[in-house]
């Protein structure tokens, strides 16, 4: 009898598929451009939460435009403002966000987490 793998596997392997807690995740796109004044609205993927202590970057194209973004802290609803460091951008660019530390899991306070946004209806 031939066996293609062994039961229980190799708990090595578990740990090495797992991502880095810094690795970028897509949280939204950009949604509108204030060249002006260099800041930019993000509209939010879900209901993550996006806090000072990440690293914020947009792509667009065939990787053809970058560029670094900071939360500014406005929010309202699904969108973000976030200011316009550097690089180049485009309405509908994919937004990334990357925590600046890695942070155990049970202490991620405000940074890249899905948070509960909604209200609660009041009867």
């Amino acid at each position: 009898m031939v066996s293609c793998g062994f039961i229980g596997g190799d708990k090595g392997d578990e740990e090495k598929e797992r991502p880095s807690a810094t690795a970028p995740k897509l949280v939204g796109r950009i949604a509108s451009i204030n060249e002006k004044e260099r800041f930019v609205l993000i509209e939010g993927y879900g209901e993550w939460r996006l806090g000072d202590d990440l690293l914020l970057s947009s792509f667009g194209g065939e990787n053809e435009r970058s560029a670094t973004l900071m939360v500014s802290g406005e929010r309202m609803g699904r969108y973000t403002a976030a200011d316009w460091k550097s690089g180049e951008l485009k309405v509908g660019d994919q937004v990334y966000a990357r925590p600046l530390k890695e942070v155990e899991p049970e202490k991620e306070e405000g940074s890249l987490k899905e948070s509960d946004t909604r209200t609660e209806e009041k009867g």
